[in-house]
């Protein structure tokens, strides 16, 4: 499934550069791990990526069309990675629990976090990524949610223990920017100090954004300051 996830897409738009392929969409049919209902999404075989990028850090590219977390029509399940035979069992048990119920009034990214946390087979990195694609795609659904926020607390506070310093910074920056979408200017001015502390010289592009980030402390209504707006790294 070309919608598999990876926790690649977490930091390849910052770090590396990224193959230069026009975006060509195309849609098809994939298969639900539940309930043996195919949904339709609407994918690509490749992408070209600009220097554009968002305040939740998404990349803007020649592919946005595409479906991000593809979601079946049965139970609300989200599609976030291909999952083992072994593994259907357990889902079909799980999506019958009240707490999966109580799930589907929230994002499909904090549902997905929760069912992994149960499965327990994507790293770290992977479940961090995970909630903040959420940020990045479905920012009206977690920015500023208290729910989708201690879960992503729990993921950053888990990464953070195996990151990089390069990788540790992009959580603190990332984690304060939240804050300051959930009305906690204090709390994103110290989740800002201590990403200073991790210094990238090799890469500036944190630097500037580390910038922004902060203007956004003191005018946290500002356009600027808005999920989807897209600025320049370069």
């Amino acid at each position: 499934m070309r919608h598999k996830f990876t926790a690649i897409a977490l930091f390849a738009a910052l770090v590396s550069s990224q193959t230069a392929w026009a975006g060509e969409a195309f849609e098809e049919r994939v298969d639900c791990p539940i309930g043996g209902i195919k949904t339709e999404i609407v994918s690509t075989f490749s992408c070209s990526y600009e220097q554009e990028f968002t305040m939740s850090l998404s990349q803007l590219s020649t592919c946005d069309f595409i479906t991000h977390l593809p979601v079946c029509k049965t139970a609300d399940f989200p599609i976030y990675k291909d999952f083992l035979l072994s593994e259907i069992p357990k889902l079909k048990a799980m999506v019958k629990t009240d707490w999966y119920k109580k799930s589907q009034k929230d994002s499909r990214y904090l549902r997905a976090y929760l069912v992994e946390k149960e499965l327990g087979t994507l790293s770290e990195a992977e479940m961090f990524a995970l909630l903040q694609q959420g940020h990045m795609y479905d920012s009206a659904r977690s920015y500023g949610n208290a729910k989708y926020y201690a879960a992503y607390r729990e993921a950053a506070n888990a990464f953070r223990n195996v990151a990089t310093n390069e990788e540790k910074r992009y959580i603190y920056l990332t984690a304060a920017f939240a804050r300051i979408r959930s009305g906690e200017p204090e709390t994103a001015q110290e989740l800002l100090d201590a990403a200073a502390k991790y210094k990238t010289p090799g890469d500036p592009r944190l630097t500037k954004y580390a910038t922004l980030v902060e203007a956004c402390i003191k005018k946290p209504n500002a356009k600027k300051c808005q999920p989807n707006y897209t600025f320049d790294l370069d």
